[in-house]
């Protein structure tokens, strides 16, 4: 982890490259009928992705790793259950096991499971654009810099670099 920390201006920018082609690759979690729960944008890589982007900083607001556990946990109980149907490591949902993984999970069809794991790709996905959009003004402006610019307008809402 030190190691990490101590190189993160050099590990970091080749993580965020590495997390835009496998989007480009994957696509989008939240808005594929057949959606990649490893390697899609808002799927589980992202959240282990931003793991190790915070350990060499930390990047995560308050209430986000809770928020990103529970949507990991969602994708990782669908992710078992397609393993385990289908019997092999696969990582995309087919729209044949759909209803399967739906009743296994004790969710009442394939529409409210995609529903359920479209909102949690959100989530994750949300988290991540953010998280490495600051990591990037960080490497540019330097550690701590982004923080000074930050301003409270309500509970969990942010004005930052005018957004």
């Amino acid at each position: 982890a030190e190691l990490w920390r101590a190189k993160a201006s050099r590990f970091l920018p080749q993580l965020a490259d590495r997390v835009q082609e496998r989007h480009a690759r994957a696509g989008e979690v939240a808005f594929l009928l057949e959606p990649d729960l490893k390697e899609g944008r808002g799927g589980l890589r992202d959240v282990q992705s931003l793991q190790w982007a915070c350990r060499a900083r930390e990047m995560l607001w308050q209430g986000d790793d809770e928020a990103l556990q529970d949507a990991y946990d969602v994708l990782l109980a669908a992710r078992v259950e397609l393993h385990r149907r289908t019997g092999r490591m696969g990582d995309v949902l087919v729209l044949e096991e759909q209803d399967g993984v739906a009743g296994a999970l004790g969710v009442a069809d394939a529409d409210d499971l995609m529903r359920g794991l479209a909102e949690a790709a959100r989530i994750i996905s949300f988290r991540s654009d953010d998280t490495w959009r600051r990591v990037g003004m960080t490497l540019r402006r330097g550690i701590g810099r982004f923080s000074r610019r930050d301003r409270a307008l309500a509970p969990g809402a942010v004005l930052r670099d005018g957004e």
